[in-house]
């Protein structure tokens, strides 16, 4: 019987999970003189699977130098570099291996995940051109051509993708995740629901399907589902910060906000850069009860211009959808002008409670429906006629932070009948550059009257716009008006998802030389026919205010310059770059 090497003892020791007596036999092997570039490369994935990354690419490093062909290591240290986000090395790395083999599978297949990592989906594309891979026995190629489609925010060819690969491989864990993913983005949620469900049944036990599902769960409002596979999935993976940020949202939605801030503070510590968590934790920490409410009741020419909107909408046919009820004030306008039905829906039970004693108070029992519920989750069969009418005041200072866009083109697609009428039925967003000192100063807080009061920034959420009454601020505008972008509620466009983003160039004539501290925008509502509300800056009693986005840095420029501001938009945020350059 031949004797195995002490390379071959250490291998079959890696395989059984015994690592440190591999480990030990790694090095008897390099001292033998056997397979040495072989036992530093192990010896390196031994390091890796450690978590001790830095000391596994120095491992890895040496391997390359013995022998300067060898790809594993090659591969390991592009894959270990994209990981921690190293991605020039990376690529050094992996295109040395591609150049070595161009047909290794694992090679490219890791090239292209890093064109996708560094916003080249194109390039991921072009890598995976080839016939064999069109038609691939390896389901990775499958996710990966869908990812870079998906971030072209091409969803039917990465449907097309996902379910080329479901052909070949009907139950595969990852390429239903992918495709329950993208139709949750694009509002399909009963969809998405099948396709988790059949990836669960089929592939029990798997941690990141167990916290994607209960990412799903939470945001669509099912919160109790939610926060059990969170916990779930978080148990085996307890390094993944988003599954803590969502444990955190269920937490929130359920009112436990002290275990909701926990929560999210556990997450910011695996991931203090994760602006979702820190906007989240700042939200918890000053979420006790909504200023807003009250003051948006007192809003008297929002009021009337809705209620104008719904009188000349509404007749004795129509069936009316209320997205975002609150006090239940525009439910009860529609049942007023004569609606057979009106479906209001309220997220949170506090709100849906009240709005449900306004209904009985007033005597509209008859006519509306409320649902204690996102209108997202709602399922086309609760209804029992399908509404004609949409009506909502889901806009923030900003327009697009309450989810506006999301929940219009759901209930559009989902819920409504053909043709249905929205109230308000398009919206722009117009912005002007500002100079305004005394906010500046606490946007995030800097040194406040000699003293360095930087810690409260805790309480700011970061890179986000800020709600401000303009005719309450001392300021000085620095440009003319521009007006940002359009968009039609009754024909949303195809969805932005929250880690993507589209950015548009916009010109800003300069008209005073003091620094410019952001951007002041505002947005005008086109209700109905004739009927246009406005929160722009001369307006009083206005409680949804303007918007600021205030830059990292100030800049002062020329009166009479042109200045190129780069904003960048998805369906529920508008940001800018962080400075301003004059153009060239």
């Amino acid at each position: 019987m031949e004797l195995q090497t002490s390379f071959q003892e250490a291998q079959k020791l890696h395989e059984k999970g015994q690592l440190d007596n591999a480990y030990q036999l790694y090095n008897t092997a390099i001292e033998a003189g056997e397979s040495v570039p072989e036992s530093w490369n192990y010896i390196g994935l031994i390091h890796y699977q450690k978590n001790n990354i830095d000391e596994a690419i120095n491992i890895w490093k040496k391997a390359i130098n013995i022998k300067p062909g060898y790809i594993d290591p090659l591969l390991n240290c592009g894959v270990a570099c994209m990981n921690t986000q190293l991605f020039d090395q990376s690529e050094l790395y992996l295109k040395k291996a591609h150049q070595i083999d161009q047909n290794r599978p694992e090679t490219v297949l890791q090239l292209a995940q890093l064109y996708i990592a560094t916003k080249r989906p194109n390039e991921a594309i072009d890598l995976l051109k080839a016939p064999a891979y069109h038609d691939s026995e390896i389901p990775e190629v499958y996710l990966i051509l869908a990812k870079a489609h998906q971030t072209l925010l091409n969803w039917t060819e990465s449907i097309n993708w996902l379910e080329k690969g479901l052909i070949k491989f009907p139950n595969h864990p990852f390429l239903l995740l992918d495709l329950a993913e993208i139709k949750a983005i694009n509002g399909s949620t009963l969809e998405a629901e099948d396709y988790f469900q059949t990836a669960l049944a089929n592939n029990p036990g798997i941690p990141l399907l167990e916290i994607a599902y209960g990412k799903f769960c939470v945001t669509n409002g099912n919160i109790q589902q939610g926060i059990q596979y969170l916990q779930q999935g978080l148990n085996q993976l307890p390094q993944n910060a988003e599954g803590w940020l969502f444990l955190g949202n269920g937490l929130m939605e359920l009112g436990h906000i002290e275990d909701a801030i926990k929560t999210y503070e556990h997450a910011k510590q695996l991931n203090p850069n994760h602006t979702g968590i820190q906007q989240q934790l700042a939200k918890a920490y000053g979420r006790f009860v909504p200023p807003w409410h009250a003051e948006m009741m007192a809003d008297i020419e929002r009021n009337d211009a809705y209620q104008k909107a719904i009188e000349q909408v509404v007749g004795s046919d129509s069936v009316v959808f209320e997205i975002g009820t609150g006090s239940g004030l525009l439910s009860l306008m529609a049942a007023r002008a004569g609606a057979k039905q009106v479906y209001g829906c309220e997220m949170s039970p506090h709100l849906a409670d009240i709005t449900q004693k306004h209904v009985e108070i007033n005597g509209y029992s008859d006519s509306i429906a409320v649902f204690n519920a996102k209108s997202t989750s709602i399922e086309p069969g609760e209804f029992k006629e399908k509404p004609d009418v949409i009506v909502a005041e889901i806009f923030d200072s900003g327009l697009l932070g309450e989810h506006a866009i999301p929940s219009f083109r759901h209930a559009i697609q989902h819920l409504c009948k053909p043709n249905c009428t929205v109230i308000p039925r398009a919206a722009n967003i117009k912005a002007r550059l500002i100079h305004i000192p005394s906010l500046a100063q606490v946007n995030p807080p800097k040194e406040i009257s000699g003293f360095d009061l930087s810690e409260f920034s805790r309480f700011i959420v970061p890179r986000e716009y800020k709600p401000v009454h303009l005719s309450e601020y001392h300021h000085t505008f620095c440009s003319d008006e521009v007006e940002l972008i359009s968009f039609d509620f009754e024909s949303v466009e195809n969805s932005i998802p929250e880690h993507s983003s589209k950015t548009i160039t916009k010109s800003f004539k300069i008209t005073s030389e003091l620094p410019i501290h952001g951007v002041a925008f505002w947005f005008d509502l086109d209700l109905a026919e004739g009927i246009t509300l406005r929160n722009y800056p001369e307006r009083q009693n206005n409680h949804w205010g303007q918007a600021i986005f205030f830059f990292n840095t100030y800049s002062q420029f020329e009166v009479g310059k042109s200045i190129d501001v780069n904003m960048h938009y998805n369906d529920i945020l508008i940001r800018f770059d962080d400075e301003l350059t004059q153009n060239n």
